[in-house]
């Protein structure tokens, strides 16, 4: 891969020091000393998203794309962006181009897996959960294939999944135990029982199965 050009690096470090105007900034200084900058392309179509400007986000995230076909999260932005919409088929393209990319990408893994399940396809959705955990453990990982499991009541396999995933999101302990408990019962947590109701909320709360608006 081509190494970062120094004023990607610089709008990238603003960016992640939260100074989204400076990274705005030197985003449009280096694009106007090299217009074919594919990742500074992507970086200003990252500043544009996080200021609501989701128009111009597509188009830097296309230029991205025409200048350099393989730009890193590119496609998986504009998934992002068109699972937002609500455009599942857009977002599924988008998230399995970015994966002929890079087979590991693991927040494009989870979102297609999410995309997955709530089409009822749970097999590939499986697949991409597994895929995920193999690539990058991590409690967001866990909790997807648990939740899955969950669904098809494959109970204790879902306990088993989830369990990493308790013992690491340290805020979630009272919610995760009960809806395990739950399980062992043999009840299916439920989003209209109190003691279940975080479940549902916690697919999106958790570390990011799904980290939007991805640079560099």
């Amino acid at each position: 891969m081509t190494p970062l050009s120094p004023d990607t690096l610089l709008a990238a470090r603003l960016l992640a020091e939260g100074d989204l105007a400076g990274a705005l900034r030197a985003a449009q200084a280096g694009l106007q000393a090299e217009p074919g900058n594919a990742p500074l392309w992507n970086l200003l179509g990252v500043c544009a998203a996080r200021l609501a400007q989701l128009p111009l986000a597509e188009q830097c995230w296309r230029q991205a794309l025409a200048r350099d076909p393989a730009t890193p999260d590119a496609h998986y932005n504009l998934g992002c962006l068109r699972a937002g919409q609500g455009d599942a088929a857009q977002a599924e393209a988008h998230y399995r181009s970015e994966l002929a990319r890079d087979p590991d990408h693991s927040s494009s893994l989870g979102n297609l897996g999410n995309l997955l399940q709530d089409a009822g396809r749970l097999a590939e959705a499986d697949a991409c959960f597994r895929r995920r955990l193999s690539s990058q453990p991590g409690a967001a990982a866990h909790y997807q294939l648990g939740r899955l499991l969950a669904e098809q009541g494959r109970n204790g396999e879902a306990e088993g999944s989830c369990a990493p995933a308790w013992t690491k999101h340290l805020t979630m302990p009272r919610r995760c135990s009960c809806w395990g408990g739950c399980w062992r019962r043999g009840e299916r947590p439920d989003r209209l029982k109190p003691c279940c109701g975080a479940r549902w909320s916690w697919r999106r709360a958790m570390p990011p199965p799904a980290t939007i608006w991805v640079c560099c």
